[in-house]
């Protein structure tokens, strides 16, 4: 107990004061784009803030396309569609993620095949994620194929885990190397750059979230980010219930999704987007803090979110790992959360998730011990008042 109390005592230091895991910070811009959205009585999908919104998301991720959505879940089953996934095709992802990660390949009636990560990026393990292709797979008319099933693996997910990034280039590099897309889940990786690149941009397509818990917020939205014309064109015509373009006609041409962001949200988001380098200053001090106080400490360990000498993370989320066996996670877990501060454990893994069981898994090693050892500290941007 007394290792429990030292530890809240070194996070009360930092944070001082009651806050919940990541909450959301508005002022008199947001309220007055929001009013002005309001005043214009186009809130709905498209219109002017949508536009707006989107332009300014090409302009920060250098990304040559932006759709804005409703959620990034809805960016997530679009990309992947685009990216080529279909039915009864494989994917490959990492078992530590958000579950939307792994229902979205379920959207698109494909497999799941969960892999394991990096302890040091939490982000998916390249080594594993090679050992897989070379050893779980075949190559066939241009196509990888599992051994396990004989159906292609149509593409891997890398998910930028709290701001963080794999090595992405040699994921990048592997995907090319085994013909298979790359999609870049990076709803928790809006402001985090590798090499000075937004994260999101590498892969064949990426996305975004601005649900209300991210480093920005529309209430809810996602963005599809791609750097290929065609995917962003088809990508466009699916999000927005696949109608054909015509000034009266309401004619659809396939199975389409209402995925759009409405202006009411993307008014929001806009806003938001325009105060990004002042949220980034403070949740960078915000994880240096948590770092000093953890400095040198044997049971205790800050997760560095700046995992690669090329990666300049957002700092979405702070983690902290348990390095010893005698202090019980649900124990500091109770004793912290009693004290009016939200603290929550990593996601559960997703292949031992009731739905997802009865799909494929690989070597999960690191990710085991990553969900009994990590804790997640309250990383609101309002704890930094001064810099």
């Amino acid at each position: 107990m007394q290792n429990i109390k030292e530890l809240y005592q070194k996070i009360n230091k930092v944070i001082k004061k009651k806050s919940g895991l990541h909450e959301p910070t508005f002022d008199h811009l947001d309220i007055r784009e929001i009013s002005r959205c309001v005043k214009s009585s186009f809130v709905s999908t498209y219109g002017k803030y949508v536009t707006k919104f989107e332009g300014l998301l090409k302009e920060y991720t250098k990304s040559k396309y932006v759709i804005a959505t409703n959620t990034g879940t809805a960016a997530l089953h679009i990309a992947l569609k685009v990216a080529g996934v279909k039915k009864n095709t494989n994917v490959l992802l990492p078992t530590l993620s958000f579950v939307a990660t792994g229902n979205c390949v379920i959207y698109n009636e494909a497999n799941p095949i969960f892999l394991d990560s990096s302890e040091s990026s939490l982000c998916l393990d390249e080594k594993k994620l090679e050992d897989y292709i070379k050893k779980e797979t075949i190559f066939f008319k241009k196509k990888r194929y599992a051994k396990f099933n004989n159906k292609v693996i149509s593409a891997i997910v890398t998910t930028h885990v709290f701001g963080s990034s794999p090595n992405i280039k040699k994921i990048i590099s592997i995907g090319k190397k085994y013909s298979i897309p790359v999609v870049e889940d990076c709803a928790e990786g809006l402001g985090s750059f590798y090499k000075k690149k937004h994260l999101g941009t590498y892969g064949d397509i990426g996305v975004l979230s601005f649900n209300g818990n991210k480093i920005i917020t529309s209430g809810s939205g996602g963005a599809i980010i791609t750097n290929s014309k065609k995917k962003y064109l088809e990508a466009l015509h699916l999000v927005s219930v696949a109608k054909v373009k015509h000034k009266w006609s309401f004619f659809h041409d396939r199975l389409g999704w209402n995925y759009r962001i409405s202006s009411l949200s993307a008014s929001l988001g806009y806003s938001q987007l325009k105060k990004i380098r002042n949220i980034l200053k403070k949740k960078k001090i915000l994880h240096q803090r948590y770092k000093k106080q953890f400095k040198n400490n044997q049971n205790f360990k800050i997760i560095n979110l700046d995992s690669h000498n090329n990666l300049k993370s957002n700092y979405w989320l702070n983690a902290i790992q348990i390095n010893t066996k005698n202090i019980s996670k649900t124990k500091v877990l109770n004793y912290l959360n009693k004290r009016g501060v939200q603290y929550r454990l990593v996601w559960d893994l997703l292949h031992t998730l009731p739905y997802f069981s009865k799909y494929k898994s690989y070597k999960i090693e690191n990710s085991n011990k990553l969900f009994n050892s990590v804790i997640l500290l309250p990383s609101s941007p309002s704890l930094i008042k001064n810099f």
